[in-house]
């Protein structure tokens, strides 16, 4: 009897283990950005006015001066996964195209760093609530 109540317990607690990996890192809403830093240049550039992301059950939408990036997303292991990344195709500034890009070619997955921070090898988006 006490053999199967500990492994009932073991059972439990596993369960419990593994439903907060699948639990989500960030909850739906608005995220202002701070910074976007290129870990490749160093350069963390600031924020001059309404960049933000966007998450929305499975939707991940993030704008950054000029055009916006939508993707598929899904939260798994404590991490942000995108599929089906498109853009709208508005010229933009220099400064704007570069982050643009380095955002569309950096967005595979992200993990939370910190309670502030998603990133990966290539990039770093430092965010603050709206």
């Amino acid at each position: 009897m006490k053999k199967y109540l500990i492994s009932l317990l073991a059972l439990v607690f596993i369960a419990c283990a593994s439903n907060q990996n699948n639990e989500k890192i960030i909850k739906d809403g608005e995220y202002r950005i701070d910074c976007i830093l290129d870990t490749k240049s160093g350069v963390c550039e600031q924020n001059t006015g309404g960049w933000a992301f966007f998450l929305d059950k499975n939707k991940f939408i993030i704008y950054v001066g000029c055009n916006k990036l939508i993707a598929d997303t899904k939260q798994k292991n404590g991490k942000l996964f995108f599929n089906n990344l498109a853009s709208t195709k508005m010229m933009c500034f220099k400064r704007e195209a570069m982050l643009e890009k380095l955002l569309l070619d950096s967005l595979n997955e992200l993990s939370l760093e910190r309670e502030n921070i998603l990133g990966n090898d290539k990039i770093k988006i430092k965010f603050g609530s709206n």
